[in-house]
């Protein structure tokens, strides 16, 4: 077994790396690839579903924690941009020091 030591903001740039890697591919494994989009600049809101299965969450979750999720409503619909929900991951990484 190897032990290294690291500094904080060196683990925390691990991890905050990582996750983004795995944000990444799992989008790339998504129904919401580039070719679904109207354009190059513009995304396709999510639907409570789509937004759910990209979170790897129920819909009752999606629900349940409405507030603290980034998202639109417009004509008693939800929408939320997945750009928004990467974003919203990326800020839970916490520092654990």
């Amino acid at each position: 077994m190897v032990i290294i030591q690291i500094e904080s903001t060196e683990l925390s740039n691990l991890i905050q790396n990582a996750v983004r890697e795995a944000i990444s591919n799992q989008s790339g494994n998504t129904a919401l690839q580039t070719e679904h989009r109207t354009g190059p600049d513009e995304e396709k809101p999510l639907n409570v579903a789509k937004a759910a299965e990209f979170l790897d969450i129920s819909e009752q979750t999606v629900y349940q924690n409405i507030k603290k999720i980034p998202h639109r409503k417009r004509f008693g619909r939800l929408y939320f941009l997945k750009s928004e929900l990467i974003a919203y991951l990326e800020a839970g990484v916490q520092n654990r020091n």
